[in-house]
């Protein structure tokens, strides 16, 4: 589990329905150390708190006219897997940088692929759900396949590796 005081955002993107990443956050919510939210337009992106983008939407982080980080979410325009994971880690990469930490679970497809590269490009981290602990093994292997990973973790020590990772 990500503990509490851990100081950096999370967001997600998970290929679900609204009504399913409705209910992923309430679960989340519950059992987490953290603050958990479906994400809002417009919402302000704080420390220490979880997003996860609605189903049927685009994640993406923009900067306000301070120079703020907030969330934009907007309708799916077409036959894209949605919420798009490259689309979010894009995004988080242009504004955050080399302090981006993306991470690929299990799932089927290459979206992340594009997410993955840009931030790699910039100086981020890729930490890849390992194959054995993943119920299917697509996307991952993707962005492992493209020399993209930082480091391949089994899924019981991720929350761990994340943690240490951001904390430098």
């Amino acid at each position: 589990k990500i503990q509490k005081g851990f100081n950096y955002p999370i967001l997600i993107a998970q290929h679900l329905l609204p009504k399913f990443t409705q209910t992923l956050s309430r679960r989340l919510a519950k059992i987490s150390n953290v603050e958990v939210y479906q994400a809002a337009d417009g919402d302000k992106i704080r420390p220490g708190v979880v997003y996860i983008a609605p189903g049927n939407t685009n994640m993406k982080v923009l900067l306000d006219e301070n120079k703020q980080p907030f969330l934009s979410i907007t309708q799916s325009q077409g036959p894209d897997l949605t919420p798009s994971i490259d689309k979010l880690m894009e995004s988080a990469a242009s504004i955050f940088g080399s302090n981006t930490i993306g991470v690929v679970l299990t799932g089927m497809g290459k979206d992340s692929l594009e997410g993955a590269k840009k931030i790699k490009d910039i100086g981020g981290k890729i930490l890849v759900q390992d194959q054995e602990s993943s119920a299917v093994f697509g996307m991952g292997k993707e962005v492992v396949s493209s020399g993209l990973a930082s480091e391949v973790v089994p899924l019981e020590k991720m929350a761990d590796r994340i943690m240490e990772v951001a904390n430098g």
